[in-house]
């Protein structure tokens, strides 16, 4: 007697729910004890029984269902991947290497740039170069007000690549690892043309390479993109500085800013100063932070008075070990 009520009671819900699947368990409940009076004398007995006909009476209550009943399977949509690349990029970086960041060309200070590159080959810090982000300004791709007579953006292109092929001559590799002030062209398309913003020639690393000088950089410059950190062994990341999600950076020390955000060893540029930091954990493990200073004008016209300081650094990598030395240039371009 006990079997055939409880089928009559599966045999009735089965066929509501299958006329609606969605239809709330109370609802549900309502109709039965209203039109199955013998069958759900209640509306907390029909409750019950279609919650377990449904399965959502959980583990504690399983031995006391009636019914069986086939696992519903949620439909989760693809997610879209990354509208550019983010993740980090291991680079072999071995021998004696210069750092440079933030030269902002065309306005830039030359001799600053002149007296790093010379205390570089002086102290045969020529096996690459490494350059960390805003190379090129892009002033008129630029956010802010901008003045209609300074330089178009196709002539800083051609003056960025001029400056790279000579840098060619005396590094036999160069890695650029582009910043801020490179995603300015990108940030431009996505708001003023997106229909083009994907063309393959609108490429940062087309644009700062012509046609007829692809085979002579071929195998020498290696492009990092903009939201990518670059992983130099297992214990240094090199990021330009604007990768992190929000400021959190000291004014006094930008390499303790970097190491509140980074926990690692890391090298970064952005804030056109030079600064290190060191902090030893419980087990005695050693992190590095450094920043870098600038190589380009100290007196920009949107923040003429500030604390901006000529500088670069020399690295030296052999496997996983690291020696960073990091440079300030003095007001009569001297390196110290």
């Amino acid at each position: 007697m006990s079997k055939q009520w409880n089928s009559a009671r599966l045999e009735c819900i089965t066929q509501a729910v299958s006329k609606d699947p969605t239809i709330p368990t109370r609802t549900l409940a309502r109709s039965l004890t209203t039109n199955h009076p013998e069958l759900f004398p209640n509306i907390e007995s029909a409750r019950l029984a279609i919650r377990g006909y449904r399965g959502a009476k959980g583990d504690r209550d399983r031995h006391l269902q009636v019914f069986d009943n086939t696992k519903r399977k949620i439909n989760v949509p693809d997610s879209d991947t990354a509208t550019e690349p983010t993740e980090p990029v291991k680079v072999a970086l071995k021998g004696h290497w210069t750092i440079i960041s933030d030269i902002h060309a065309p306005y830039h200070s030359k001799p600053a740039i002149e007296a790093a590159l010379e205390h570089s080959d002086k102290i045969a810090a020529t096996d690459g170069l490494l350059i960390n982000g805003d190379l090129i300004d892009f002033y008129q791709a630029s956010k802010w007000s901008r003045n209609p007579n300074a330089r178009r953006i196709n002539d800083e292109l051609t003056m960025v690549r001029e400056f790279m092929k000579e840098l060619s001559r005396y590094y036999p590799r160069i890695v650029y690892k582009f910043g801020n002030h490179e995603r300015r062209f990108t940030s431009y398309l996505y708001a003023n043309a997106p229909e083009i913003a994907d063309m393959p020639c609108l490429k940062l690393e087309q644009l700062f390479i012509n046609n007829k000088e692809k085979i002579e950089f071929e195998g020498k410059i290696e492009f990092i993109g903009a939201q990518q950190i670059i992983y130099a062994g297992d214990y240094l990341t090199i990021l330009h500085g604007h990768e992190f999600a929000s400021s959190a950076f000291s004014p006094v020390n930008p390499a303790r800013g970097a190491f509140l955000k980074a926990k690692t060893n890391c090298i970064v540029g952005h804030h056109h100063k030079p600064s290190a930091h060191v902090e030893t954990d419980a087990r005695r493990v050693v992190t590095s932070t450094f920043s870098l200073g600038c190589l380009s004008d100290l007196s920009p016209p949107y923040a003429p008075i500030n604390s901006y300081t000529h500088g670069f650094a020399t690295m030296h990598m052999d496997g996983n070990d690291f020696e960073i030395n990091n440079y300030r240039i003095t007001n009569n371009y001297k390196v110290r």
